[in-house]
């Protein structure tokens, strides 16, 4: 390695290195990123690669040996060039943020440019690019490096509204309640900025709706939507419509929920959101299978699934499979059901997302159930409720505690049968989701 280094011109060995910033293989960079960072021409790479030092990784791209990396890094005339590395992979976020599959191939550059960034001390470029990563971290569900960065850039410029937005979404979603409510009541402070206030009431109702309180939930949602709808901010209006939406299928309103996503539906194909766009379709799906309504609901997953898989985006497409497994178990296909929940508990596990991950073992542990496979619906329905509970989710708790007294009926235990819909029920009345206490409500008569 020393012997091809010094056979370098001195040029070409600065290039080395200067590129040697970025993570080693199997991470790769293309040439864009390596003559940005470097400050080297394309012709020096050429030398690289010929020398043994740069290997070739698709077409436009390189990768370099992490032995190759570690010895050039830790050279007397190796100077990184943070500043270059943070200033490149920043634009590239803020100009791709929501372009997904763009992103994937530089999404470790990204966050190695942002470590950099944090630790030098460069907190505009820092807390800017944070910012536009957050979108790419919560479509794959990468919200655990999410709330890291979210909360290291409250701590360096915590006045930014934005920042408190998505630090909220990153707790809300790894269950971190109230740290969650903490960062949506600050920037429902927001002076002069009805779009970040919209943002904070749609935060502050998803945090009161995963606690069960309803009603606050609501009353969220309504400030939120009567000031999106005096402001014109269609999109606010859709989101805080699709939230609406999905409290009133909670609370057995389903007319009144097809209302409300029919509504966002509206706004938001007329304002191009392809990221609310998947969410409103698969809940008009859901609301379609509920009614018998088969074909519809079809259709309806189907735009969604095209979108999201174009898109990319992991988190919409965990949520369309376990909803496709549900319509294909109401329709008698139980091998499909299965297959679909399987593919959701994959991608959900992948991305660490508690929440998907507890609904699905849910729906998983009832298939077994119903095959009479008991150890299986056990093993399932044990990691759902645990998951659930870690994360305070109580909705899924609830659902989960259902289908575990429904196996313990086909195990023939009475006794645990009526325990556990008797916690299923405190908890649905808790929460005020009607229909799961009227499922609750019949089977405890039943018992």
């Amino acid at each position: 390695m020393a012997l091809s280094d010094e056979a370098l011109e001195p040029s070409t060995r600065s290039v080395l290195r200067r590129l040697s910033i970025f993570p080693a293989k199997p991470s790769s960079f293309d040439e864009q990123a390596a003559i940005a960072v470097s400050g080297g021409t394309g012709q020096e790479l050429d030398r690289l690669v010929d020398a043994g030092l740069l290997e070739p990784s698709g077409r436009g791209r390189y990768a370099m040996h992490r032995t190759i990396s570690d010895y050039s890094r830790t050279r007397a005339d190796a100077a990184a060039p943070v500043r270059p590395m943070v200033e490149h992979f920043v634009r590239l976020a803020e100009s791709n943020s929501d372009r997904f599959k763009t992103l994937n191939p530089e999404i470790q550059n990204i966050l190695a440019a942002l470590r950099l960034a944090h630790e030098s001390g460069l907190d505009e470029e820092f807390v800017n690019g944070a910012n536009a990563l957050y979108p790419y971290l919560e479509a794959n569900g990468l919200l655990v490096e999410a709330d890291q960065l979210l909360t290291q850039a409250v701590e360096a410029l915590g006045e930014r509204t934005l920042t408190r937005l998505n630090a909220g979404r990153a707790a809300q979603r790894l269950g971190k309640l109230e740290q969650a409510e903490q960062h949506f009541q600050v920037a429902a402070k927001a002076e002069g900025d009805a779009a970040a206030v919209c943002a904070a009431r749609l935060g502050l109702g998803a945090t009161a709706y995963a606690r069960g309180q309803h009603a606050r939930a609501e009353a969220h949602y309504l400030q939120g939507l009567s000031l999106a709808k005096e402001s014109r901010l269609r999109q606010r209006e859709a989101a805080l419509l699709t939230n609406l939406g999905i409290l009133a299928v909670s609370q057995g309103e389903l007319a009144q929920a097809e209302d409300r996503f029919a509504e966002a539906l509206a706004h938001a194909r007329a304002e191009g959101d392809r990221a609310l766009l998947g969410p409103i379709l698969t809940n008009l799906g859901v609301i379609a299978a509920r009614n018998r309504q088969f074909e519809s609901a079809s259709g309806y997953f189907e735009e969604a699934v095209e979108m999201a898989r174009a898109d990319g985006n992991r988190r919409v497409m965990a949520f369309l499979y376990t909803n496709m497994g549900a319509l294909a178990h109401d329709q008698g296909h139980k091998a499909r059901a299965e297959r679909e929940f399987d593919s959701a508990l994959s991608l959900s596990r992948e991305m660490g997302d508690s929440q998907r991950m507890s609904h699905v073992l849910a729906s998983l542990g009832a298939l077994a159930t119903a095959r009479r496979e008991f150890d299986t619906a056990e093993s399932y329905l044990s990691e759902g409720l645990n998951r659930a509970r870690a994360a305070n989710l109580k909705e899924n708790e609830v659902l989960l505690l259902i289908n575990s007294a429904e196996m313990q009926r086909e195990l023939e235990k009475p006794d645990q049968e009526r325990t556990l819909l008797l916690a299923a029920h405190r908890l649905a009345e808790e929460i005020g989701h009607e229909r799961y206490r009227g499922i609750t409500s019949e089977r405890l008569e039943r018992a």
